[in-house]
């Protein structure tokens, strides 16, 4: 899965699993979604959960998360000239879309951190020296979600993708851990 949504997502996922079947042996692999999607079909891994502006023919949707702007806790880093941001790398789905929405309402920006991990980006932005797109359902504690003078941005689909030929049974049964247990987040969220 991709970094950002390991921590709002992995651990409740991992647990349940881990205590229904404490001698299967889950790896958990991070990468972009783009790069996920080209080891499933490779065979390296047996799941992949990505994000997405939209779902795949050959996978699920688990559900949607808006992308939001996230600043400090009373930072003003959104207020500087030309706007600091923080995204994840060209493999970043995210990216195109923060950067077309900034160009579409004639806000310049700068670069602060390009990256393919979550952290450097919310180091960043705790230190109010950038402001980044997250997914809503991502947003760690002590950051904030920034509604005024940046142009809103679509919502993302979390997906779910199985091999093409089919998952093995013990995949297939994570696969059903993970869709569990994000109806529950997404119940609670409403």
């Amino acid at each position: 899965m991709p970094s950002d949504i390991v921590r709002p997502y992995a651990p409740a996922v991992l647990r349940r699993f881990e205590q229904a079947w404490p001698r299967v042996r889950v790896s958990l692999v991070c990468d972009t979604s783009g790069r996920l999607l080209e080891k499933l079909d490779r065979g390296e891994i047996d799941l992949a959960m990505t994000v997405q502006t939209s779902c795949g023919p050959h996978g699920e949707s688990l559900l949607t998360s808006p992308l939001v702007w996230v600043g400090a806790l009373n930072g003003n880093a959104f207020e500087r000239y030309p706007l600091p941001i923080s995204t994840g790398d060209e493999t970043c789905p995210h990216r195109p879309v923060a950067l077309k929405a900034l160009s579409d309402a004639g806000i310049d920006w700068r670069s602060v951190c390009e990256a393919s991990s979550f952290e450097p980006i919310c180091a960043t932005i705790q230190a109010d020296t950038a402001v980044a797109p997250l997914l809503v359902s991502t947003v760690p504690d002590g950051l904030q979600i920034i509604n005024s003078r940046l142009p809103r941005l679509p919502s993302f689909s979390i997906n779910l993708y199985q091999p093409r030929t089919g998952p093995s049974d013990i995949a297939a049964e994570l696969a059903r851990h993970i869709r569990e247990q994000l109806a529950t987040r997404a119940q609670r969220a409403a």
